[in-house]
C-alpha cells in the first residue's frame, strides 16, 4: 500500500466514524415519536423520567450506535 492509499483510507474510516450518530428533530404522535418515515415504539428509546410529553409536541431525538435518546422537548418561539 503506497503512501496515497494509506491518506485515502484514514480518510474514509474518519468519515465514517460517527455514522452512526445523529441528531434529529421528531414528533410525538400517540405515545410513539415520529421522524420523517420512522415510528419509534416506547420500548424504542430512552427518555428522562421527568419529561412529560404530549401529542404534538417536538423533541429531539439523538441515535448513538443502536439506542434512540429524547434528548429535551423543543417549542416554536
Amino acid at each position: 500500500m503506497n503512501s496515497y492509499e494509506k491518506i485515502i483510507k484514514t480518510i474514509r474510516a474518519e468519515s465514517n466514524r460517527d455514522k452512526d450518530t445523529y441528531i434529529r428533530l421528531g414528533s410525538v404522535k400517540n405515545g410513539k415519536i415520529k421522524m420523517g418515515m420512522l415510528e419509534l415504539e416506547k420500548e424504542d428509546f430512552l427518555i428522562n423520567a421527568d419529561l412529560k410529553l404530549t401529542n404534538g409536541d417536538k423533541v429531539l431525538v439523538a441515535k448513538i450506535e443502536d439506542v434512540f435518546v429524547i434528548i429535551c422537548k423543543v417549542v416554536d418561539m
